[in-house]
């Protein structure tokens, strides 16, 4: 944290003085500045190279220093102590603007509030502390080592997330860490990232990398255990996946937004829907990743098939599957090893899987042409087909 003589100096500067307004009041700190003209836009621009200096003298050594390769600070520290850094420097020099110029202002501005629409301006104190703030924010934010403290965001919002979305335990496990934990690591995350928003940080790193952080998370999530395949039941769990969606994982993140960047409602909810087609699109990715396998254990796998119908809903996640099914023929049946009679039974498999996914038949079209192609190919076709039928006739 920073020290306090800092503050200290600043107020025993100005009360040592005794000028004529505050413009000149707030000038006094520009020792190296005399020529200041007490001009309200040109004193914050002075200022802020004022704040430049003293900071990259006085205070970005302690940013470093929390940032070093070398050090033993945990992740969660480092962010803790950045934020409570900057949040303090910002604090010492906003001393002269906060405690003369804007208070001086406030009183030569007679037209505190104007309404045009019934949205209410912002005063020219305002206009300006606002100024301020950015400016010191933004040689706060050259300060610090960018992919350090992105990584570093990265990686404990997926450690926090992962013990609040019980992805480090079995399901058998569910209680392996109770709900209070669970909300303890929730709230621990929302104060971070409003004291992230508080000095900077939400929109130009905490947002990028929470954001990364969540999509891990969710992979993860349809990777797990609540999420296999009901070879059992032969159900799918899309509807499940959808219920968690709307109950756990977005009311988190609307929470988050809320807490980084102060996101309205209709930004939240777009953002709530977006979450919801990446989910979707995961689940249909992974189901259709293994959709060989699923192939080969139909009817049991009637649940898995089951989710990839939801899906394909679009043109791209029906190219998606006939170009990954492809795929996967070539490398697991197409070959030399596979005999022509295990070819033929996944082929009888692979006509009911394809007709249940789609009835019309164009997408057992796309993904049968090469295998027929290759049948043809191999000289014991025919003869293998003509047995077959002879013992389903004497059967």
């Amino acid at each position: 944290s920073l020290d306090p003589k800092g503050v200290q100096r600043m107020r025993k500067l100005l009360k040592d003085n005794e000028p004529k307004n505050a413009l000149e009041k707030v000038a006094l700190v520009l020792e190296d500045w005399p020529d200041v003209e007490p001009r309200e836009e040109s004193l914050v621009e002075y200022y802020v190279d004022w704040i430049r200096k003293d900071f990259s003298q006085e205070l970005a050594s302690l940013s470093q220093d929390i940032w070093k390769g070398d050090n033993d600070i945990p992740l969660l520290m480092q962010l803790v102590k950045t934020t409570e850094l900057m949040n303090a420097a910002q604090q010492l020099y906003s001393i002269p603007m906060t405690e003369y110029m804007i208070p001086a202002l406030n009183t030569i501005d007679t037209t505190t509030t104007i309404m045009i629409e019934d949205e209410e301006l912002p005063t020219k104190a305002e206009m300006l502390r606002k100024q301020l703030q950015l400016a010191i924010q933004s040689i706060f934010l050259d300060t610090l080592p960018h992919e350090a403290l992105s990584n570093a965001l990265y990686n404990v919002v997926v450690r926090f997330c992962s013990q609040i979305f019980r992805l480090d335990k079995p399901v058998a496990g569910k209680g392996a860490l109770r709900k209070g934990g669970r909300q303890e690591f929730s709230l621990r995350l929302m104060q971070l990232f409003q004291n992230m928003q508080g000095v900077g940080l939400g929109v130009n790193f905490a947002v990028r990398a929470f954001a990364r952080a969540m999509e891990t998370i969710l992979s993860r999530f349809i990777r797990s255990e609540w999420m296999e395949a009901d070879f059992a039941d032969g159900k799918p769990v899309i509807a499940n996946l959808q219920s968690w969606m709307k109950e756990a994982f977005i009311p988190f993140v609307q929470k988050a937004l809320t807490c980084l960047v102060d996101a309205d409602a209709a930004q939240v909810d777009r953002e709530a829907g977006s979450w919801m087609d990446l989910a979707l699109q995961y689940l249909g990715h992974y189901r259709i990743d293994k959709l060989f396998q699923y192939t080969c254990y139909w009817p049991h796998s009637a649940g898995a098939i089951s989710d990839i119908k939801a899906y394909i809903k679009t043109p791209d996640a029906r190219k998606y599957l006939t170009r990954e099914f492809q795929r996967q023929l070539d490398k697991r049946l197409l070959h030399g090893g596979a005999t022509t009679k295990d070819i033929l039974d996944v082929y009888m498999l692979i006509v009911e899987v394809f007709i249940y996914l789609d009835s019309r038949g164009v997408l057992l079209d796309k993904v049968s042409r090469p295998l027929r192609r290759y049948l043809k190919q191999r000289t014991d076709t025919a003869k293998i087909i003509i047995s077959s039928m002879l013992v389903d006739r004497k059967s």
